[in-house]
């Protein structure tokens, strides 16, 4: 697996760990409630330093309303959606085969990370 591409599985794994830990949490509970502020804090310390190393091209949205993340590397263009099963889209981009997204549906409705595809080869084809 490229380095590029290991940093978005773990950009995703970290995405669907806070909405995990915030799953049914009001803002009062977050507020009282050290261990969900630590874990969501962590986790958000890690999107932050892996957003980083790609020095501002990476762009993560959640769209609330259609439950759907979106996670692009670079700036929006032109891409072949490989379904990865599980509602799992990854978008390659169709001049050199370089993943430049994910996108996730119903994101929300998973119950657990297993239920991601996230045992796929990405290894580039010879």
């Amino acid at each position: 697996m490229r380095r590029d591409d290991a940093r978005l599985v773990d950009m995703l794994l970290s995405a669907r760990a806070v909405m995990e830990y915030t799953k049914d949490v009001t803002i009062e509970m977050f507020l009282n409630q050290r261990i969900i502020q630590s874990a969501v804090t962590r986790e958000l310390e890690i999107m932050g330093v892996l957003i980083e190393r790609y020095e501002d091209v990476m762009q993560l949205s959640y769209d609330l309303e259609t439950d759907v993340l979106y996670l692009s590397i670079g700036t929006p263009r032109r891409a072949i959606s490989r379904e990865m099963g599980d509602d799992v889209l990854l978008r390659i981009d169709p001049e050199t085969g370089a993943i430049i997204g994910l996108t996730v549906f119903n994101f929300s409705t998973r119950s657990s990370l297993d239920s991601l595809p996230l045992h796929i080869d990405l290894r580039e084809s010879v």
